[in-house]
Formats: C-alpha cells, sequence, structure tokens
C-alpha cells in the first residue's frame, strides 16, 4: 500500500511519542497530588482507600455535628448557672438585711405592757392565759374587775413585734369575752371626764359589722368596731353629743393598734389608729354613765353606731385582738405613738418593702436565663446526645427558681416567728441552690469530657482517612522531579528522532525511488 511519507511514523518515533504521553499523565497526576496533598483523589487511583477514607471523613463529620450540640448544652448550662450565681446574690442580700432588720428591732424594742403599765390602766388584759375562764386584770383594779372568756381561743400567737406579746382569736360565731359593770369604768352616776381605751387586732376578714370594744347600749355608748373595710370610733350621749362618724380604712390580715381618747377638759373624743389621729368630734359635757354590758367581740344587748343604735347580741367580730387597755385618764397622741412604736410595725414596715423590692428582682433574673428558648431555671430540660444513633446522651432537668419555686414565703415583719421563717426559707433556698450547682457541676463535667472525647475521636477518624489517601510530599516532588527529568531526555531524543527521519524523507524524495514511492 502506498501512502505519503508525512502521515507516517516510525516505529521508533511512536514509541518514544507514546513515551512522552505516558510522562505527561504521570507529570498531571502527580501535579494534583502535590497541588491536594492526596494521593489518592478518586476511585480510579484507588477504590479501597478512598472509599474507606470517606467513611471516616463522614464519621468524623457527624460527630462534628454532635460536637456543636454539646458546645450549645454547655453554654445552656454556663447561662443557667450565671443565672443561678445571680438569684443565689440576690437572696444571700435579703437573708443578711432580713438578719440585721431583726437584730435592729429587738434591740430598738420597748414592752408594750411597761409602757401600759405606766400609765395606770384601771384594767388591762394581756391575755397571757393558756387555759380556764377568766381574764386576769394586770390594771390597777387587778383584784376587783376581771373579764370572762367565753368561747375565744386562747395562747393564738403573737400580733406584733413586741416582746411577749399575746393574743386571742375569735371566730365570729359565738366567741366574746364579758366584763361585768363597775362604778369605775361605766356605772357611776357622776359620770367620766375622762376616758381611753386602746386595744390591739388583726381581722380575718373586713366584711360587714364586727365589734371589736363596746360599752353602753342605744342610748348613751362607747365603741370601737369594723364596718365593711373601716374601723370606726364612736361615743354618743344621748341629747348632748355624737355619735362621731370617725373611721380609717383597715386591711385583713394586718394588724393595726387602735385607741380613742374622750377628754372633757378639751371638749374632744379623738380617734386614732396607729398612733395617727383619724377624727376627732367635738363634746359638750362629760359621759355619762353607760350600764349596757361591756363586751370584746360582739354587742351585747344592742349599741349605737355611727350610722345609728343597733339592738340585739350580734356583729361578732372574726381575728385575733391583744393588748386591751381602759384608762380613766386621757392619754396623750405621744402616748397612743409609744403603744404603736411598741409593736415595732412602723419599722418592721420600712424593713419589709426593703426586703420585698430586693426579692422582686429573682423572677426576673430567673425568666431572664435562658439559652436558645431553654431555662434551666424555670423547669426546662436539655439532653445531649453522645453518639449518633442516640443510644448515648446525659440529660440535665432544670428546677424552679422563681420566687415561689424557691418556697419563700412573703415577708411578712409583723411577728418575730414570721421573721425567723424568712430567714429559714433563705436558708432552705441556699441549700437548693448548692445542691442543683453540684449537680450541674457533675453533669457539666461530664459533657465536657465527652466533649474532649469527641474531638480526639474526630481527629483520630480524621486522621486516618488522610492516612489512606495522603501523599508523601516529599517522596512526591522527588518524583515530579524525575518525571521533568524524564520528559526532558524524551522530548530531547524525540526531537532527535524526528530530525533524523526528516532528513531521511528528503534523501528518499530526491531519488527515483523515492519519486515512485510518492507517485511521481
Amino acid at each position: 500500500m502506498v501512502v505519503g511519507t508525512g502521515n507516517i511514523l516510525t516505529p521508533a518515533l511512536n514509541k518514544q511519542l507514546v513515551a512522552l504521553q505516558q510522562t505527561a499523565r504521570s507529570v498531571d497526576a502527580t501535579e494534583i497530588k502535590l497541588a491536594t496533598g492526596n494521593r489518592v483523589n478518586s476511585p480510579l487511583d484507588n477504590p479501597q482507600n478512598f472509599f474507606d477514607s470517606l467513611s471516616l471523613s463522614r464519621q468524623a463529620s457527624d460527630l462534628s455535628r454532635l460536637l456543636d450540640g454539646i458546645a450549645q448544652a454547655i453554654r445552656t448550662v454556663q447561662i443557667a448557672q450565671n443565672g443561678l450565681d445571680n438569684v443565689s446574690k440576690i437572696i444571700d442580700q435579703a437573708e443578711f438585711v432580713t438578719r440585721e432588720a431583726k437584730s435592729t428591732l429587738l434591740a430598738e424594742q420597748q414592752k408594750m405592757s411597761d409602757i401600759i403599765l405606766e400609765d395606770d390602766p384601771i384594767v388591762y388584759f394581756e391575755f397571757a392565759e393558756t387555759s380556764g375562764a377568766i381574764v386576769n386584770n394586770s390594771g390597777t383594779q387587778s383584784g376587783v374587775i376581771l373579764g370572762q372568756y367565753f368561747g375565744p381561743t386562747l395562747d393564738a400567737g403573737e400580733l406584733h413585734f413586741a416582746e411577749d406579746s399575746r393574743s386571742i382569736s375569735f371566730d365570729g360565731v359565738s366567741d366574746y369575752i364579758n366584763i361585768p359593770n363597775n362604778n369605775l369604768i361605766n356605772t357611776d352616776p357622776a359620770g367620766y371626764p375622762q376616758r381611753s381605751v386602746e386595744l390591739t387586732f388583726n381581722a380575718d376578714t373586713t366584711a360587714g359589722r364586727q365589734v371589736l370594744y363596746k360599752a353602753g347600749g342605744t342610748g348613751n355608748a362607747m365603741s370601737i368596731y369594723i364596718d365593711d373595710g373601716r374601723v370606726y370610733f364612736v361615743a354618743r350621749d344621748s341629747g348632748d353629743f355624737g355619735p362621731f362618724n370617725i373611721s380609717a380604712e383597715i386591711d385583713a390580715n394586718t394588724t393595726y393598734h387602735a385607741a380613742f381618747v374622750f377628754d372633757f377638759s378639751t371638749l374632744t373624743f379623738t380617734g386614732y389608729l396607729n398612733g395617727d389621729v383619724v377624727g376627732i368630734g367635738a363634746v359638750t359635757k362629760e359621759m355619762n354613765r353607760h350600764g349596757g354590758a361591756i363586751s370584746l367581740g360582739r354587742s351585747s344587748g344592742g349599741s349605737f353606731y355611727h350610722d345609728g343604735p343597733g339592738a340585739g347580741t350580734n356583729n361578732y367580730y372574726t381575728g385575733k385582738m391583744a393588748d386591751f387597755a381602759i384608762y380613766n385618764t386621757a392619754l396623750t397622741q405621744d402616748d397612743i405613738r409609744a403603744r404603736y412604736e411598741a409593736t415595732q410595725l412602723d419599722k418592721a414596715k420600712e424593713y419589709q418593702d426593703q426586703i420585698t423590692e430586693i426579692l422582686s428582682q429573682v423572677d426576673g433574673v430567673a425568666t431572664d436565663s435562658s439559652f436558645r428558648g431553654i431555662n434551666l431555671l424555670d423547669n426546662d430540660n436539655i439532653t445531649t446526645y453522645f453518639n449518633r444513633d442516640g443510644s448515648s446522651s446525659l440529660t440535665i432537668q432544670g428546677e424552679d427558681f422563681s420566687f415561689s419555686g424557691l418556697g419563700i414565703e412573703s415577708p411578712d415583719f409583723k411577728l418575730l416567728d414570721d421573721v425567723d421563717s424568712l430567714i429559714s426559707d433563705f436558708e432552705n433556698a441556699s441549700d437548693k441552690f448548692k445542691a442543683f450547682e453540684n449537680s450541674l457541676s457533675v453533669k457539666l463535667n461530664i459533657i465536657q469530657d465527652r466533649r474532649d472525647y469527641t474531638e480526639k475521636t474526630i481527629n483520630t477518624l480524621k486522621a486516618g482517612s488522610t492516612d489512606l489517601i495522603a501523599a508523601d510530599q516529599d517522596e512526591e516532588g522527588a518524583h515530579m522531579l524525575a518525571l521533568a527529568t524524564r520528559r526532558s531526555i524524551q522530548l530531547e531524543t524525540f526531537s532527535l528522532s524526528a530530525k533524523g527521519a526528516s532528513g531521511i524523507a528528503d534523501l528518499l524524495s530526491q531519488s527515483s525511488i523515492g519519486g515512485a514511492l510518492n507517485g511521481q
């Protein structure tokens, strides 16, 4: 077969060309290895190593996603710990102020009984009895005027912060105290130019009409009573003066010191609540005798009220009472203020408000201790997974660290027992903090250990994956240098061979044999 010599390569040239192409491919492959750092870049390079490396890499990727969840769990715990620290500081501050308040109130305290007895009351019921039916009188007429219990609960606890305060409790149905008539307190035909009456009370409810103290009847009368959320102070002398509409608003379950002073020398009848003047009425003469039954806790046989007379035995009181006293003298406002201050209710209220303000921050901090919608201080929980199938995990259960969740009662400083109870609540809250902090600490350590373990496992998997496909840069560099040298030699050889073939072709073209071969 006759062909053109320009389209023919000698076998030697063809072999050298193939060698050049193989070297070029080897150079390309080596350049890729050097560029990627991998000696296996596709399944064609090494199927076994490629897919084993890919499997290890995917395992590492799965664990990396778990590592993200672990990191979020750690942040959630850290936020909860920050909130817990802040709430703990608030409680510690409130406890410190409460203890300081207790110490101050006790140090500055005056005994109510001492103050009352200094002014020589005719009748003073301290309600110190724990049994029996007789109400002992600590006043000047202790052997003459006694009271009689009809049903009240004795030894009902304190009503205020004053030392050794005692109280009795009326059920609002049938309980009362009777005080027998006596010329010293209500039946003297000559009447009474001066009269002071005081008592401390805490009503379970302020609804309806409830008589605290009543002397006289529907003609001449003196009384202190509750009527639909107000306490009234009434004096009435038939045909001469009264009744006076003197009253002040009160709340249920709150302790008050109430008193009135009748003073003909100043022609006044004055009502006091917690040492402050509630109102003053004008009188025109001494108070006439008022022979109706004297009672505490109900109206016996009728009385005269701010809105007119009321007959019958009714208007029972529901609540507690303490420190009842009657004087045939006119106490001054300073005298009455001293009694109120002895209760420590005023100063106790200041401390109570201060501690209430401190504790008002608890709920805000507890609510704000949330991370991505999870709040371990509000009973939420978080589960941290440590492997892909979820068979290894740890759940942290939150608790309620709000004000109510801590079991702290609202501050009430009327009574020493209440203050001690509040301090106990703070101590219990501190115990709860410590227990939860210990639990968080243990579980956080577990999570951090698993995080460290997971990070090491990820690094190991990545290293294993790299081991299967990684190229030795020194080796590949040397290989690249060898290939470059080889290619240079092959190119030089191919060039020389090509020139030799070209000379032979020129010689043949000038001969008859060459012409014949070329069809000439």
